[in-house]
């Protein structure tokens, strides 16, 4: 698994991994009551976690009345899968033809692009039973998977657009004394929180 990152919602500033520093997460007045103004966190590690809560679990309780297969990554077809440069290069090195290459890219395309459906098909179906609460969450476990609501979560909201178009986005920031409906969400940190 690799690291979850963001920039502090007003100073812009990273949230970086592992530095003993305060951080908060911004909850909506909606879901105070549960939470609490902000989830504070001492030492963010990274991975998502802030106080032993898990931020795209979070995310995804906070939306559950508005997911749709709409908040999910514009599709792709199947041109967007398939070898890439170098592999077409290694493989004209060790001698295969225009022809081998063209017809091995074929097939790796439709198994890429055949899994990439099924996996898409199995978050749609997530999303709605998750939305439409008819199952238990043990039921929902059982079928999904332990994480299921860290998958809703990273698959709603792992970049700025999609977090930005939430009705509850992730806004994480330094101040203290922050409030969620001030702040814009925050934006994905492309050093992944490392330090600079």
């Amino acid at each position: 698994m690799g690291y979850f990152s963001w920039l502090d919602c007003k100073s812009q500033k990273p949230i970086i991994n592992g530095m003993v520093k305060k951080v908060y997460v911004l909850v909506p007045k909606k879901f105070r009551e549960k939470f609490g103004v902000r989830i504070s966190e001492m030492c963010y590690d990274g991975y998502g976690h802030f106080d032993g809560i898990d931020i795209y679990a979070l995310v995804a309780y906070w939306n559950r009345e508005h997911l749709s297969k709409d908040m999910l990554e514009k599709e792709l077809d199947e041109s967007q899968f398939g070898l890439a440069p170098w592999q077409i290069e290694h493989l004209k090195i060790k001698g295969k033809t225009d022809t081998e290459i063209e017809e091995h890219n074929k097939a790796i395309q439709k198994q890429d692009y055949d899994s990439y459906m099924h996996h898409r098909r199995e978050l749609e179906s997530l999303l709605n039973d998750y939305r439409a609460s008819v199952m238990s969450m043990k039921e929902l476990e059982e079928r999904y998977g332990n994480d299921f609501m860290s998958d809703i979560g990273i698959a709603i909201s792992c970049n700025d657009e999609q977090n930005n178009a939430l009705p509850y986005p992730i806004k994480i920031t330094y101040d203290g004394t922050a409030v969620y409906e001030d702040c814009k969400p925050s934006r994905s940190d492309e050093w992944q929180g490392e330090r600079r």
